[in-house]
């Protein structure tokens, strides 16, 4: 719920602007959420990762209970060189352990099944 929103950030420790394909040019990562009533646990996260003039973008909503969570991925990030996108799986798995967010259990599994919306069995 938006209207619950207390704050919004960008989080530097998971941007990145770096030539991660090999190409010669940079690609950007950015991250930035937002915190709610319960902190993390109902905000959300939203990840843009800029290729070739392109925004790509995996939004996420957090939730208190398994129900709630959402993860919205653009069908162009699976067209992304699997370098990008190993680097955006690594850094969501950083924000899972750093306990920043709760993605579906699933969201691993259904990343690899190209998924572009994902929510909690």
């Amino acid at each position: 719920d938006v209207q619950n929103e207390q704050s919004i950030w960008y989080w530097s420790k998971y941007v990145e602007c770096m030539d991660m394909d090999k190409d010669g040019e940079s690609e950007t990562i950015l991250v930035f959420g937002t915190s709610g009533q319960n902190n993390f646990d109902d905000g959300r996260v939203f990840i843009e990762i800029y290729y070739k003039g392109n925004l790509i973008s995996i939004e996420h909503q957090n939730g208190v209970k398994d129900l709630e969570r959402i993860t919205l991925i653009n069908p162009a990030f699976y067209k992304l060189p699997s370098a990008i996108q190993d680097k955006v799986k690594y850094k969501m798995k950083q924000m899972v352990s750093e306990k920043q967010t709760i993605f579906p259990n699933n969201w691993e599994q259904s990343m690899a099944m190209k998924k572009t919306e994902i929510r909690e069995n």
